[in-house]
């Protein structure tokens, strides 16, 4: 195996000597799950970061969103494998996030544009990309990347940089890639990536993912509500009495094949009030992911009397646990909390399983503090290839208008010393 690759390596030196002036490493990318090393990638990757994993990788590979494809990196330093990268790629159109821009505020853009020689725009609409993603659109957080104690942090942006200039010089020939997103960055990064914010990228602050840390005391969901204050108490109390008719289970594989159309549209109610979507997944995608990743791999079903009407998605880490996708018919919503229930229901998954941490992801940020959970600050860039259309993305990712929340306080411990230095 390793003189295979060995040759591949020097196959990639001799034909990218530009990028091997600028870096001691080398880059080897494969567009399937298939083709990639297992043992290089799982060496990299030991057991961390669940949706990198090959399991999971091959799962979303089965049946991607549409027009979706794939691009895997393992970055060697002398024959060694000390960092992986992972980019999905597809098309988009800035219409689709056009809901949640000040649409007002940028018209006078698309109006100059159109009196330029050789451009068409019409609006949001016009304005469409074959997208490069660095990172898993599927979930929140930093799943583009993991890398060894071998590798230097600090070589972390030009190695983006160098794997997506490879990735679009290949594509040259079957098609075009327009736009580049690298996505979700935790804002403690932000020096890292100097460099790349100095590549014409625009550089945008994401809504915080919400995560819980567990109290190792909490050995039971009673302990852990005993330690809100009294009135968030008295909330979780009442929102737990409305959905005292609902009950739960989880599905197995063959389960989730029986509830195929219903969960599916369930997903879709919940889809369609999202201010913003880049992918939808596709009706085999939950199936795919309980054979792929079979424990690891959560699938809650809420039910009244005999009606499913809600469900929930996790993935089981090492230490932690991340909740992913929901789906909900919301005429049932309000007289049974069934959202908050399935929040509830999260936190009592996490206590059981003693995790460290339970990663809400970034939807309903104000409902999730109120169960304790903290904002991570995260940030994302993005980049047109066109100058010219990269400007208009500038302007519409400064407009993008973010929801107004407000972080709650519910434990005893914490209200007190937040009550002492607003003192």
């Amino acid at each position: 195996m390793l003189e295979g690759i060995k040759k591949k390596l020097q196959s990639i030196r001799h034909r990218c000597s530009e990028s091997e002036e600028k870096s001691a490493f080398d880059i080897a990318l494969f567009s399937t799950v298939d083709d990639i090393p297992f043992d290089h990638w799982n060496k990299v990757l030991n057991n961390e970061k669940l949706p990198l994993s090959i399991p999971y990788l091959a799962a979303v590979e089965v049946k991607p969103a549409r027009n979706m494809s794939f691009h895997y990196a393992i970055v060697y330093k002398d024959i060694v494998p000390v960092a992986v990268l992972y980019f999905q790629e597809f098309d988009f159109s800035l219409a689709n996030i056009s809901q949640n821009v000040n649409m007002a505020r940028i018209e006078n853009v698309f109006n100059g544009l159109k009196k330029l020689a050789g451009v068409s725009v019409n609006g949001a609409e016009g304005v469409a990309a074959r997208l490069l993603v660095f990172g898993n659109t599927y979930t929140t957080g930093e799943y583009g990347f993991h890398y060894t104690a071998d590798f230097n942090h600090e070589n972390l942006s030009d190695i983006i940089l160098q794997t997506t200039e490879k990735i679009i010089a290949g594509q040259k020939k079957s098609g075009k890639i327009n736009a580049i997103l690298l996505k979700d960055f935790y804002k403690t990064r932000e020096r890292q990536f100097e460099g790349i914010k100095n590549n014409s990228f625009h550089v945008f602050n994401v809504q915080p993912s919400m995560e819980l840390s567990i109290n190792p005391e909490w050995k039971t969901f009673e302990d852990y509500l005993s330690a809100f204050s009294s009135k968030y108490r008295v909330r979780a109390k009442s929102a737990l009495k409305k959905g005292i008719r609902l009950t739960h289970r989880e599905f197995t594989a063959d389960d989730i094949v029986k509830h195929y159309d219903k969960i599916h549209q369930l997903y879709l109610n919940v889809e369609e009030k999202a201010d913003f979507q880049l992918v939808t997944i596709s009706k085999t995608y939950f199936y795919d992911l309980k054979i792929a990743l079979e424990n690891n791999f959560i699938f809650k079903g809420f039910f009244l009397e005999d009606e499913l009407v809600a469900f929930a998605t996790l993935l089981l880490g090492n230490d932690c646990l991340e909740a992913n996708f929901v789906g909900m018919n919301y005429d049932f919503n309000l007289d049974n909390c069934i959202y908050q229930n399935i929040l509830y229901d999260d936190v009592k998954m996490a206590i059981d399983r003693k995790v460290k941490t339970l990663y809400f992801g970034r939807t309903a940020l104000e409902i999730k503090s109120t169960l304790g959970a903290e904002p991570l600050d995260m940030f994302l860039f993005v980049k047109h290839t066109n100058s010219i259309t990269n400007s208009i993305l500038g302007t519409i990712m400064a407009n993008l208008k973010q929801a107004e929340w407000i972080q709650r306080r519910p434990f005893k411990d914490v209200e007190e010393k937040v009550k002492e230095l607003e003192s």
